[in-house]
């Protein structure tokens, strides 16, 4: 999809290739432009995040099977209301 060599593990060739991508395919790039496509512009989107997330834990399967892909939860990024209960495993 974002027509980058799959061997390539340079995210500033990747990025710049998901920029070009995302800049033809976002709906709202041109009004003109017949390429403006909110589905490709999705399957761009995540074919981006997948190479990301590769380039980061270093694994060299298919990104695209959900089987090993794990959220790694972040209390941080959680409403402060909810962090006292969640710091203790839900007894807090």
């Amino acid at each position: 999809i974002l027509e980058v060599d799959p061997s390539c593990r340079d995210e500033t060739v990747i990025r710049k290739a998901y920029l070009e991508k995302a800049k033809q395919y976002h709906p709202d790039s041109s009004f003109r432009d017949s390429k403006a496509d909110h589905g490709k512009f999705n399957q761009v989107q995540q074919a981006y995040e997948a190479l990301l997330e590769t380039l980061k834990t270093g694994d060299t399967s298919d990104p695209s099977s959900d089987d090993d892909i794990h959220i790694k939860f972040d209390i941080r990024h959680t409403a402060p209301q909810h962090r006292t209960h969640l710091e203790y495993g839900g007894f807090g």
